[in-house]
């Protein structure tokens, strides 16, 4: 009875990475590459006899083998004698092997050699007079060995920005509401670790819809006049698609303008930067510029009143370091996330006194 109990505490636990299983076990041990390259921590490999998983585990550098050796996973597989062991590094069969109960065997795992090309292969279908278009491709390999696609795209002289993240089996992606002009699709075949093999494809879209456009406006707060040469950056996904600069008045445009959510951050040395978001209907052309007015603060300017670091700053910062007032995120000069800190009170009294300039 003792051991029947203590049997079934190990079958239980077999699930985890590096643990015996009975009846009947061999230990798996050995490196995994990718690409060729050590598998970082944290791949999954895991073994399965009959579509069942016996043993997994996130690989991880294991040192002071029999052997001396460095491996990065370990798999406990239990079951028969002459069973067929399949293992996968994530959900990729890499390889197949048969138990041999008692053994310890180093066994390399590989996902991908070197020398094969996982590019895919791109076209574009497109018919001249819409404003829609389908991205197509062929896989380079086998799609075991893929995480996933990555589709992005380029309007004329704009950065790219991501469109899509698509899965391992798709093999098409349709771009909606474009606006007429030139394009680059590039598609990148990703896989389990990160690395990537991209292709490119151009095409010219005639006839596509009216493009909206953002006038806006980036103003003192201290008086709502323009401030001139502000940097101006348009954003989609986190990526900068556009820049340009306020012109003297303080205003600035982008046109030509796809649908969707955009993010516009400005910034100008000796100011705290600022943004804010917008969101355009395909076709929209009205002027927007009221919905688009950014204001921004001068740095070490608390009293608002034009000028950074005078008598009535320092005083603020100093009333802010002892909580006599409550200071917000503009008291934060040294960018460390806590306010009216000594760093920040150092600063404003270097600038007070012409020692520094708050850029």
């Amino acid at each position: 009875m003792r051991l029947y109990v203590f049997a079934a505490i190990l079958l239980f636990t077999c699930a985890v990475c590096g643990q015996p299983s009975p009846p009947c076990n061999e230990l798996f041990w050995g490196n995994v590459t990718i690409n060729g390259s050590i598998a970082p921590n944290g791949t999954i490999a895991s073994a399965w006899i009959n579509n069942v998983m016996m043993d997994s585990c996130e690989t991880e550098n294991w040192k002071g083998t029999a052997y001396g050796k460095v491996y990065n996973y370990k798999l406990y597989v239990g079951g028969k004698s002459g069973d067929i062991v399949e293992f996968k590094i994530y959900n990729a069969t890499v390889h197949t092997d048969t138990l041999d109960c008692g053994e310890t065997t180093n066994l390399d795992l590989h996902l991908w050699d070197e020398d094969v090309d996982e590019s895919a292969q791109i076209s574009i279908n497109y018919t001249e007079g819409k404003a829609n278009l389908t991205v197509e491709w062929t896989a380079g390999r086998d799609t075991t060995g893929i995480s996933h696609y990555e589709l992005w795209r380029r309007y004329e002289s704009e950065n790219f920005t991501l469109v899509a993240r698509l899965n391992a089996t798709d093999r098409e992606y349709t771009d909606t509401n474009l606006l007429s002009g030139n394009y680059t699709y590039k598609l990148c075949t990703v896989d389990f670790v990160g690395n990537k093999n991209c292709t490119e494809a151009n095409v010219t879209v005639v006839g596509g819809v009216e493009g909206g456009k953002i006038i806006g406006s980036v103003t003192y707060t201290c008086n709502n006049t323009g401030i001139p040469n502000v940097s101006v950056s348009l954003m989609r996904d986190g990526e900068i698609i556009r820049d340009t600069k306020t012109n003297e008045t303080g205003q600035f445009l982008f046109e030509d303008l796809s649908e969707g959510n955009y993010s516009i951050k400005v910034s100008k040395p000796h100011f705290f930067d600022n943004e804010t978001d917008v969101s355009l209907i395909s076709g929209d052309e009205s002027d927007i510029s009221s919905d688009i007015s950014l204001r921004m603060w001068i740095k070490g300017d608390l009293n608002n009143n034009g000028k950074s670091a005078d008598a009535g700053d320092v005083s603020l910062m100093l009333k802010g370091s002892v909580l006599i007032i409550e200071p917000d995120w503009r008291y934060d000069l040294n960018n460390n996330g806590k306010l009216a800190d000594a760093g920040d009170v150092l600063l404003i009294l270097k600038a007070s006194v012409g020692y520094i300039e708050l850029i």
